[in-house]
């Protein structure tokens, strides 16, 4: 091998840009008493290996010790940009304990190696891109550009974006509208890129009413969306009407939304609902022929509304895979302590009424978080009368019932 890497000395990041710009392609990492024939030897050996066989080698690698490889030697320079699967991730390359400072130097890097890695190239074509990135100007347009300029080229099969916010920079009445702001104009600049979109996760972000509608039906290969502490602004209330969505996954986490009214997802199969502190029940359903799994975290408040399941689900028909968990709040006559608050519920917030619970497809229903007692029995009962093929399996402590119904 014509150029070799101390694997006890580390490239500092800083260097990245200039090691992807640089115009010689024999770069040279050694430490003092590098100097040993045996491992030149090993090196020129492994350098006479294939391309094929090289490129799968460096496939495996994590993206510092891929760009180190890329820069140490003319032989193995090529080899990064014949990888036809990439992830790339600025968290291989940010600091443990990031600064404001190590945070932009970390993505100016990242810039630097996603553009590289991504350059066009006869011998491949880049079938799985994975990137995880800050959204953070000005670099988000290098990495805009290189996006668009691949999914232009074609054979793109999967394309995921991870977005996280600046560090600190979550509060979402002070930051949020901007990082919002910065996340659509992204979106509309590289329309080529969204409509590869496969996969996409976002944190922290205020939407306008209809960002995710049009995020939705614009990004045509979209099959999940996983957003984390967002929202439209404070006790907003946001529709989905995407009839021309892929949308399978749907994940909301700490959102602070007081609904979401699915109106029309015709291909969404699964949702999952964590951490929800809204209106009750937190989802309306319109249109959701294809939901097949529902997963729903809450605490019951005491001025939230009550509600009855089988009212809740009536458009769910293909349901199959049902999850509650009520967070140990007063779902019947009993308080647990995993969760108690001042604003428990004091009353039953969800009546148990199965007579117009009609799911003949449903063969799993787990609850957590109540309290088993009459009432919850005689639910139970009812659900056996409806379809007597149901078996019902009792999994623990009061608190934590499984309730699993085979077909």
């Amino acid at each position: 091998m014509d150029g070799c890497i101390n694997k006890q000395e580390d490239i500092d990041i800083k260097d990245y840009p200039a090691m992807m710009e640089t115009s010689h392609s024999h770069v040279r990492y050694v430490s003092n008493n590098d100097s040993s024939s045996q491992e030149d030897e090993a090196g020129d050996k492994l350098s006479e290996l294939p391309d094929d066989i090289l490129v799968d080698i460096v496939g495996r690698l994590d993206l510092r010790t891929t760009v180190r490889a890329g820069a140490a030697s003319r032989r193995w320079r090529h080899i990064p940009r014949l990888l036809p699967d990439l992830k790339i991730d600025v968290y291989e390359l940010r600091p443990a304990r990031p600064s404001p400072q190590s945070v932009d130097l970390a993505l100016t890097a990242y810039a630097a190696a996603t553009s590289w890695l991504l350059a066009p190239s006869t011998r491949r074509t880049i079938r799985t891109l994975v990137l995880s990135f800050y959204l953070i100007d000005p670099h988000l347009q290098t990495i805009g550009r290189a996006v668009e300029d691949v999914a232009e080229r074609g054979g793109l099969e999967f394309l995921q974006f991870t977005m996280w916010t600046r560090p600190g920079s979550g509060d979402l009445d002070r930051d949020g509208e901007s990082v919002g702001r910065l996340f659509m104009s992204f979106f509309d600049t590289y329309p080529t890129a969204f409509k590869c979109l496969t996969s996409l996760e976002l944190e922290k972000i205020r939407f306008s009413e209809s960002d995710i509608s049009v995020l939705l039906n614009t990004c045509s290969k979209l099959r999940y969306l996983s957003l984390t502490e967002c929202d439209s602004g404070p006790a907003s209330h946001v529709k989905i009407d995407a009839p021309d969505s892929e949308i399978c996954i749907l994940k909301l986490q700490a959102c602070g939304y007081r609904t979401v009214e699915l109106v029309n997802v015709p291909k969404l199969a699964a949702l999952y609902c964590t951490e929800w502190c809204g209106d009750n029940p937190p989802m309306r359903f319109g249109y959701v022929p294809c939901l097949k799994i529902i997963s729903v975290s809450f605490a019951c408040l005491v001025w939230q509304e009550p509600f009855k399941l089988s009212e809740w689900l009536p458009n769910c028909r293909n349901l199959y895979n049902l999850s509650l968990d009520f967070q140990d709040e007063k779902i019947s006559w009993h308080t647990c302590n995993r969760n108690k608050c001042e604003d428990s519920a004091e009353k039953t917030n969800v009546p148990w009424d199965s007579s117009n619970f009609q799911h003949p497809s449903l063969t799993l229903l787990q609850i957590e978080g109540f309290a088993v007692e009459k009432t919850v029995m005689r639910y139970l009962r009812q659900l056996l009368c409806i379809n007597p093929l149901f078996s019902v399996g009792n999994d623990g402590p009061l608190c934590h019932w499984f309730l699993l119904f085979v077909v």
